[in-house]
């Protein structure tokens, strides 16, 4: 009897603690599912949107900072039952949001109703991550002014709409975007002076990515090779590349490096079947890169790919990375010899060359 008293006491004072917790979350992880079901349906899938339906009940008047419903783990969610949900987000005064839904249909895609996020002073969103779902902010009336952080995976967003809706983000620091195939240009205004971290992965029709934002300071690629124009990235320090498929990536990085800006400390870059000679070190090891403390190289399966040290001079001393790794070189001579020389040119006891093959 005391036992279960105990108990009971302990359910109330967790049931007065959740009710004021500033998150809540529906996924799998926290929505009860028996173990033998991950994906819920039929009477499962309606015990778990009924009990979603009432967790914002139990929240009236409380501020709510994060909100998360990630229902992959669902078959398919109707429309009029995700605005339910994001019509109480939007009461409780919701700061983070994330919505990851189920991929289904990409022509039959969830529209995100931003409108519900609006009142007289903008929308209050800071942080937005959406999935498997389409975005189309309207004209005129889209100021996402608090908005700082932006993910979106799978969603259905146009060249002009993302255009539309980042020149309404004056606010925004990162944005990532992956899988998004209606994007053919990725436009960044100058307007984004907070802008810092822009990561863009598998957008298959994106042809070009221009941004004039000023203080950016890490950029992440992940395709096929396309038009880049970075600005004057004066404050780039972390860049990060893969390409595929083939592609001359080391020579083409030859070309583009020096409109990097000097600050620039990682370096990473990652070629499938890279073609033609290899050296970017003639550039990445000199006096304009003298903040480089990282670089990587890797290539994904056997390449034809040949290293040459004519261009590097051993008479004259260069600064480099603290730590140089490579990935997925066949042990040939030109890698034994290029091994040796960062080795012996290498004037830290800190720095090393990490030589590590790579199986895809």
């Amino acid at each position: 009897m005391q036992a279960a008293a105990r108990a009971g006491c302990a359910s109330r004072q967790l049931l007065r603690s959740w009710r004021h917790y500033p998150e809540l979350e529906f996924s799998a992880r926290t929505v009860p599912l028996d173990g033998r079901h991950t994906c819920a349906r039929g009477q499962v899938a309606k015990d778990v949107i009924r009990r979603i339906d009432a967790a914002p009940q139990n929240r009236t008047g409380i501020c709510v900072k994060r909100l998360r419903f990630e229902l992959q783990f669902l078959r398919k969610v109707r429309a009029g039952t995700i605005n339910r949900w994001l019509d109480a987000a939007a009461t409780l005064g919701v700061h983070e949001l994330t919505l990851d839904l189920p991929l289904g249909d990409a022509k039959l895609r969830y529209r995100f109703p931003c409108e519900l996020f609006f009142d007289e002073n903008g929308c209050s969103i800071q942080s937005l991550r959406l999935s498997a779902c389409s975005f189309s902010p309207g004209h005129g009336s889209c100021s996402f002014g608090s908005l700082r952080r932006v993910g979106f995976s799978w969603v259905r967003i146009t060249t002009e709409e993302s255009w539309l809706f980042l020149s309404n983000s004056p606010a925004l620091e990162r944005l990532e975007l992956e899988y998004c195939h209606e994007i053919a240009c990725l436009r960044i205004p100058s307007t984004l002076q907070l802008l810092s971290s822009l990561r863009v992965r598998h957008c298959k029709v994106l042809q070009s990515v221009e941004t004039d934002a000023p203080n950016l300071s890490i950029f992440h690629y992940q395709g096929p090779i396309i038009q880049f124009s970075l600005g004057e990235a004066l404050h780039l320090k972390d860049v990060n590349m893969s390409i595929y498929p083939c592609f001359n990536l080391f020579d083409y990085v030859l070309k583009e490096l020096p409109k990097l800006g000097p600050d620039l400390e990682t370096l990473s870059l990652m070629s499938a079947d890279e073609i033609g000679y290899m050296y970017p070190l003639k550039i990445v090891l000199r006096e304009e890169f003298t903040h480089l403390k990282h670089l990587e190289l890797g290539i994904v399966e056997e390449s034809p790919v040949k290293m040459r040290l004519a261009d590097i001079d051993p008479s004259k001393p260069v600064k480099l990375p603290r730590l140089v790794k490579a990935t997925g070189f066949c042990p040939v001579q030109d890698l034994v010899e290029l091994s040796n020389y960062i080795l012996n040119t290498v004037a830290s006891q800190q720095s090393a060359l990490n030589l590590v093959p790579l199986n895809v």
